[in-house]
């Protein structure tokens, strides 16, 4: 849902597409937290050999969205997708085509249980705000940037 679609809507001052409940739990991971995670797996070799879920933050979409326009500094402008809507697009839209499949992690809460790794190796959690402001300041310049089509 946070990808460039919302970004250039936030930025425009346009509504955002929503799906699902917002205001229901929802596990979201920082890609630097991520990123952090893997590496100290990688430097575990009791981590090997297992699937582990990375520390990650649960907080609703709603507030995620609200720290986002924080942190763009407009407020965030809404609007629900339903199904149809989204069956109806996506005939002309692959990706929102692709969608549909993920619908049921808005419309239940979607929380990942990271506890494994908490109690193994610890969490390094970015703080939301802080996690929010990187993330709208990386869309604005990638954004801004038009990026080459692969050839």
């Amino acid at each position: 849902i946070f990808g460039d679609r919302f970004f250039d809507a936030l930025f425009a001052g346009k509504p955002v597409d929503t799906f699902g409940d917002v205001n229901l739990p929802h596990t979201y991971t920082y890609v630097p937290d991520f990123a952090r995670a893997l590496i100290t797996l990688s430097r575990h070799e009791e981590a090997y050999g297992r699937a582990w879920h990375v520390p990650n933050t649960t907080v609703s979409t709603a507030e995620m969205m609200r720290l986002f326009g924080k942190a763009a500094g407009t407020p965030v402008k809404s609007r629900k997708v339903n199904r149809l809507m989204l069956s109806m697009v996506g005939l002309f839209v692959p990706i929102v085509r692709e969608m549909k499949e993920m619908l049921y992690e808005f419309e239940e809460a979607y929380v990942v249980d990271d506890s494994d790794f908490r109690a193994s190796f610890g969490a390094e959690l970015t703080p939301l705000p802080e996690a929010a402001a990187a993330t709208v300041a990386w869309f604005r310049q990638h954004l801004a940037t038009p990026m080459k089509q692969a050839a």
